[in-house]
């Protein structure tokens, strides 16, 4: 079994994901991911990160059968964990669920929601995603973007 905390974050037009993966012999490898999107929010930030732990588990291919990821973000539950088949305006949501969809037919696949037993886990998943907050370019970005957005207000 394979295990996936995860979790999102944005600031400006920045996104941030962090991935705290455990294999079931409780060995731990940490990844960061970083995109940017003109309408980043802590929700898409989120299901940036679910994303990107599919990403993950399709790299493993057949050496796995059992994957769980752990979300705390009750509207990636509603959207991956319930309603696999109903199609949404989204391209970006209707492409996950396929890839949701394709992992269940060669593993098993849950998607829970973050609890005691991984809440250590979460908290380093939450510093992960929160990275490219110190990658100067990302700064400088999410600075601009800021300040577009002023212009554009004003």
């Amino acid at each position: 079994m394979r295990q996936f905390i995860i979790d999102g974050s944005s600031k400006g037009i920045a996104m941030g994901a962090g991935i705290v993966e455990v294999n079931g012999l409780g060995f731990v490898k940490t990844h960061t991911f970083q995109t940017y999107h003109l309408k980043a929010d802590a929700t898409l930030a989120e299901i940036y990160a679910f994303d990107c732990a599919l990403q993950l588990i399709q790299q493993k291919g057949n050496a796995e059968r059992i994957f769980e990821i752990y979300s705390d973000h009750k509207l990636v539950h509603k959207l991956f964990n319930k309603s696999l088949d109903e199609i949404t305006n989204d391209l970006y949501i209707d492409n996950i669920k396929k890839q949701v969809a394709l992992i269940k037919k060669f593993a098993k696949f849950e998607l829970r929601y973050t609890d005691e037993i991984v809440k250590h886990y979460a908290k380093m998943a939450h510093l992960l995603s929160r990275e490219y907050m110190m990658d100067p370019l990302t700064e400088r970005i999410i600075k601009q973007s800021e300040s577009l957005k002023m212009n554009v207000m004003n």
